[in-house]
């Protein structure tokens, strides 16, 4: 006995990234079509549609828990993730050891795909990727090799987050600094 295929207009629903109608012939062929399958099916495309939604707003740096393999780490700091359309925008503060402030700030859509970043010697390209929902990493590239690796990791239910950043230098040492934000409430 078949299970019943129950379905929702696709037009009352945010359009998602993939078709959905498509997904759906291609399920129904091989007579996985039911009503758990949809569901699964729509918690997946949703998540695709808004990768790195978890991450958005501010973050306080929890300077007890930096672990620096290269340089010292920061005095202080903050981190700012916002949505701009289909961009997410980065923005981050520190105050270093000698009370020096820096700032930067970046955007990427987070699809994996490499694009065009007026990093100046540093990088040309960079690229962002949301595996997971509780995962955001990016990547910066110079002349097409990868130098930089960042992850973020959301921890205790969203309320803080691990960045985990590791630089690749030419003697193929890869250093690793770790730090944890907090989510500002």
């Amino acid at each position: 006995m078949a299970w019943p295929a129950i379905r929702l207009p696709i037009l009352a629903r945010p359009k998602p990234v993939i078709c959905a109608d498509f997904l759906f012939f291609s399920l129904s062929v091989h007579g996985l079509k039911t009503k758990i399958t949809e569901q699964v099916l729509w918690g997946v495309m949703m998540s695709i549609t808004k990768a790195g939604e978890r991450f958005l707003g501010d973050w306080i740096l929890e300077v007890e828990h930096c672990h620096y393999e290269q340089g010292s780490a920061p005095r202080s700091g903050s981190y700012r993730i916002e949505r701009d359309g289909e961009e997410l925008v980065f923005y981050m503060k520190w105050v270093d050891v000698e009370g020096e402030i820096f700032n930067i700030s970046f955007r990427g859509i987070a699809d994996g795909e490499p694009r065009p970043y007026k990093g100046g010697d540093l990088a040309d390209h960079l690229s962002l990727d949301a595996p997971s929902p509780t995962k955001l990493n990016s990547s910066a590239y110079l002349k097409g090799v990868e130098l930089m690796i960042a992850t973020r990791t959301l921890i205790d239910g969203g309320q803080h987050m691990v960045l985990t950043q590791t630089i690749i230098l030419p003697d193929g040492s890869k250093p690793t600094n770790s730090t944890r934000y907090r989510r500002k409430l």
